[in-house]
């Protein structure tokens, strides 16, 4: 069997940040800032440290402040960009980027998902597809009541995390998932995906689903879950999004040992203040 590797991915960006209004109202989403930079850029920044040479970023006509900053911002970077003008799923924005793709298998990043480890998410699924050419997604054991809030594989334990998927269900009820384990906002996915993509029907509120169309091409090559090292921040909703700026913020090797301390400083005014009669 002849090794492909994976130089491609697709960073879909179209969506409306209806979590995060009313800030969405004035920046996409995807430029609020996480410590010192746009979140849009951990993405750019994982695919580059993983060996992707060639990123579609997928817009829409309202958010084109991302496309001129990422042009900037990473000038040396082979990038393109596709629009998706209808809020139609993620499956229909990954399909928007069918004709900068090609025939060769390619890499998925959400960008209001960051991971932290010092071995990048995305390298650690392609370390996974590339012995096996199998499509992998990364995956998170979550609470059962989490469950309806994500799509879910089932499937059999290969050993180091790894799972050989044979079920993938799109927001199960609790009772019915296959698991309690999560696909989250990493994929590697080979391109008979995009035709699949077109024939997956609209599922709730008219979005075609990417977990959809992966169970149905699921059976004809490989299909692996890897549980990723490492820390997740969806930092599309507000709580998560002020957990990692605090949390990545203490860690940060120009602002850490200042914020370390005012927390610390915040933490003895708190302590004064309930101590007093």
């Amino acid at each position: 069997m002849r090794m492909t590797v994976v130089v491609q991915a697709v960073i879909p960006a179209a969506g409306q940040g209806t979590r995060m209004l009313p800030a969405t109202a004035v920046l996409p989403k995807e430029l609020l800032p996480l410590v010192d930079r746009p979140m849009i850029e951990y993405a750019v920044e994982e695919a580059i440290a993983s060996g992707i040479t060639d990123i579609i970023v997928v817009l829409n006509s309202a958010k084109l402040q991302i496309k001129e900053h990422l042009t900037r911002r990473f000038a040396g970077v082979r990038l393109a960009f596709a629009f998706q003008e209808e809020a139609r799923g993620l499956g229909h924005a990954v399909s928007c980027a069918a004709a900068c793709l090609g025939d060769r298998p390619f890499a998925i990043l959400l960008p209001d998902e960051i991971f932290v480890d010092a071995r990048p998410c995305l390298r650690q699924l392609l370390d996974v597809f590339e012995p096996t050419q199998g499509g992998v997604l990364a995956v998170q054991r979550v609470p059962r009541a989490a469950i309806g809030r994500y799509g879910v594989v089932g499937g059999d334990a290969c050993g180091s995390g790894l799972i050989k998927v044979t079920d993938l269900v799109e927001k199960p009820k609790p009772e019915a998932a296959p698991s309690d384990l999560a696909i989250v906002g990493r994929y590697v996915v080979h391109p008979d995906l995009l035709p699949a993509l077109q024939q997956t029907p609209p599922g709730i509120k008219g979005e075609i689903q990417l977990t959809d169309a992966l169970r149905t091409l699921n059976g004809r090559r490989p299909l692996f879950a890897q549980v990723f090292a490492g820390r997740r921040y969806d930092v599309g909703n507000t709580r998560d999004y002020l957990r990692a700026n605090l949390e990545l913020g203490l860690e940060s090797e120009e602002y850490g040992d200042d914020l370390v301390a005012a927390v610390r400083a915040w933490i003895r005014r708190s302590r004064d203040r309930r101590a007093r009669p």
